[in-house]
This record gives C-alpha cells, structure tokens and sequence, in this order.
C-alpha cells in the first residue's frame, strides 16, 4: 500500500505535482547560474544554456519585482544584481550569433523609438 502523504511516488513518471511544490529562493537560483559559469565559460555559445540562463534570469527578475511590490523586500544584493546584469548583458551581446530561433522568438526585442524618448526631454 503506498503512502497518501508521499508527494514524491511515481515522481518520475509526472513529476509536475511534486515541481509545483518546490520553488528555490533567490540565492539557490544565483548558485546554479555561477555553477554554469564555472563548468561552461562559453555557455553563450550553446543554445541550451542560452534558454537556461535568459529564462532563468526572466524568472528571477519577476521575483525580485513581485518581493518588492508585496513587501517591499530587497532579495538581491548589489553585488549579486550586478552578477545579473552582467550574464544578461553577455547574452544580449552575443544574440546575433549564437541564440536559437527559441530564444529569439520566446525572448523577442522590443523596438526602441529614440525620437519619443528626445520629445520626452
């Protein structure tokens, strides 16, 4: 007989109820973005470390936003904001060359109108 409470039977055959469940805090989330960074400088260059880090980063971002709106709760450090903005900045860099289609169609560029921003001054 299996146990009601067990969250984790047949998790490997749906693991969907059991990933709702679980949700990393912000510093857990930063660790595997460095973890990648050590293994794979270039992780640029790979497609599928390209998806990981810009959505991790989407998701991330929206934490931060929402913890902020809530509570008014600082979940990053300088350091660790900037930590951010670096590998967003690396991955927009070097989007040309190396995103996928994915990429490119899940995270799109927005236009940027220069002249109504000069009116706005």
């Amino acid at each position: 007989m299996s146990n009601p409470s067990n969250k984790f039977g047949n998790f490997f055959n749906d693991p969907t109820p059991v990933m709702g469940t679980i949700k990393p805090k912000p510093g857990q989330i930063l660790e595997a973005l460095y973890m990648i960074m050590v293994v794979e400088a270039e992780w640029y260059k790979r497609g599928d470390l390209r998806m990981v880090v810009v959505t991790t980063l989407q998701n991330l971002a929206q934490a931060v936003k929402e913890a902020k709106e809530k509570n008014g709760e600082q979940l990053l450090s300088p350091s660790e904001s900037a930590f951010c903005c670096v590998l967003g900045d690396l991955a927009m860099a070097t989007r040309e060359e190396y995103a996928t289609d994915e990429e490119k169609e899940k995270f799109p560029i927005l236009d940027y109108d220069e002249e109504t921003d000069e009116d706005e001054d």
